[in-house]
């Protein structure tokens, strides 16, 4: 609770910011001669995260949170410093990922007539069906499972996250010892040698805007990702292979972010939400401009400026649950 005020998101963003010149200067000195404001974002953020870990009455923090903490602080003789990379961790998955992203979700929903008749004929029909099941005990409750079915609101998260969330992300591996990597490089099949040590950089937003992989790459198209009529997902390949992961939003491997389907949960829970209570339409009845993006090399998206809608509340529903 105490971490979830407009403070706490004004701070991050104000640390958000320069996080990128942070990340790359380890010395705390510089980084509060160079860049002090953000440098006391920093430090009052960590302490409001030290004041929540440590409150002797707090239940709240997850099991996960607080062996993650307990791990990580074995490998740093600094107990802050615990607290800094933890921060780092918050960060990430809130301001600078999910936040954003359900901005944009919410933006395209409402820039496209029929995304907005297909989410909410989706979202009215699941609760229908749910209510239809035991009509004493009708709510507007929606499980985890009924998340699983929303494809239609899952395949405008996924469109928002190919084009406009990880526009700026970018994926570092260093080799752990000395191999060959094979890469078809102008047609060709290609042998390239790594030396133990090497870091290798890639950008998923240039696959994300690959013709090859995505028609018509550069326009958004909220149901392209829509499963057919058969239930089958549709396929993309690269080089004549099949895509196992065409979106690539959350890392891979070992390291791939472990919230994945924790955040898109929230970006349902959210949508869904708003749109059982309220019918929503841009501010005059158009859809303004998008506003530009946070200019710093990080930002997953995040939105310089708000924009102004307009909510209906619905009559026929209440109270919303998730």
């Amino acid at each position: 609770k105490e971490m979830a005020t407009t403070d706490t998101f004004l701070l991050a963003l104000k640390f958000d910011g320069k996080i990128e010149k942070f990340m790359s200067t380890n010395s705390q000195t510089l980084q509060r001669y160079f860049y002090p404001d953000e440098y006391k974002a920093r430090f009052e953020l960590v302490q409001k995260i030290k004041e929540e870990y440590t409150r002797e009455s707090n239940n709240s923090v997850s099991k996960y949170v607080t062996e993650m903490s307990n791990l990580h602080g074995r490998n740093f003789s600094n107990p802050d410093n615990v607290f800094h990379y933890q921060l780092v961790n918050v960060m990430a998955a809130t301001t600078l990922n999910t936040i954003p992203t359900a901005f944009w979700a919410v933006y395209y929903l409402l820039e496209n007539q029929a995304a907005y008749d297909a989410v909410e004929k989706e979202l009215f029909s699941i609760l229908n069906e749910n209510n239809s099941k035991d009509m004493n005990q009708a709510s507007s409750f929606f499980s985890a499972q009924d998340f699983d079915r929303m494809t239609n609101l899952d395949s405008l998260i996924t469109e928002t996250l190919r084009l406009r969330t990880t526009s700026r992300s970018f994926r570092s591996r260093m080799a752990s010892s000395d191999c060959d990597v094979k890469l078809k490089i102008d047609g060709k099949t290609r042998n390239i040698k790594l030396k133990k040590g090497t870091r290798i950089v890639t950008c998923p937003s240039l696959l994300h805007r690959d013709e090859e992989v995505f028609k018509d790459a550069e326009t958004f198209r909220w149901d392209r990702f829509v499963p057919g009529e058969d239930g089958k997902h549709p396929e993309f390949k690269k080089n004549g292979k099949k895509l196992a992961r065409p979106v690539e939003a959350f890392g891979g491997g070992a390291t791939m972010c472990p919230g994945r389907k924790f955040a898109r949960g929230e970006i349902k829970a959210v949508i869904s939400s708003v749109l059982l209570q309220y019918d929503l339409r841009f501010a005059g009845g158009t859809a303004p401009v998008p506003p530009r993006v946070r200019g710093n090399v990080s930002s997953s998206g995040m939105p310089e400026s708000d924009l102004l809608f307009q909510a209906r509340r619905r009559d026929h529903v209440t109270r919303c649950r998730t």
